[in-house]
């Protein structure tokens, strides 16, 4: 006569089990918080970067006008230095998975859509920010993906911007 052994699984087997899948499980989600926030970060530190290079040309420069435009197109969010109305080299600064808007100085909030745009220039004898084509001061630029959200602030009247 053949004997089976039906026993199943020990309740120790079944918590090693549970506790392996936990761990993964957590390893998985923070693998994938922890790369939208540094696509975050990285947007960011680009556009500082990019203020940064169009304040010093526009207080260099004895004539003329400097603008950073920053703008969304199908495949992500690029900058392109203007000087004196021509246009340099578009530089890629995030994809299109983020989600950008600005913040005017009245509360007006713009969603980034594709095809939008923001010009910022610097006024040349202050280094404070020109006011933006339709009136007011842009005050504040916020990128998110998921569940990160880092804004970068500009102060208009001095022409100083820092990360949150």
């Amino acid at each position: 006569m053949v004997r089976h052994d039906n026993r199943g699984f020990s309740l120790i087997e079944l918590i090693i089990v549970m506790a392996i899948m936990a761990v993964l499980l957590g390893v998985t989600f923070y693998g994938i918080n922890s790369l939208s926030g540094k696509q975050v970060n990285e947007c960011v530190n680009n556009l500082e970067s990019a203020l940064g290079s169009t304040r010093a040309y526009s207080l260099a420069f004895a004539q003329g006008t400097v603008e950073m435009k920053f703008e969304r197109r199908t495949d992500g969010y690029y900058i392109t230095n203007i000087r004196n109305g021509t246009a340099a080299e578009s530089r890629r600064v995030g994809n299109s998975t983020l989600s950008v808007s600005y913040f005017t100085d009245v509360g007006t909030k713009v969603e980034m859509a594709v095809g939008t745009s923001l010009t910022l220039s610097f006024k040349r004898d202050s280094g404070a920010f020109e006011p933006l084509a339709g009136g007011g001061h842009c005050s504040r630029i916020e990128v998110s993906k998921g569940g990160k959200t880092t804004g970068l602030n500009l102060v208009a009247a001095t022409g100083k911007y820092y990360a949150d």
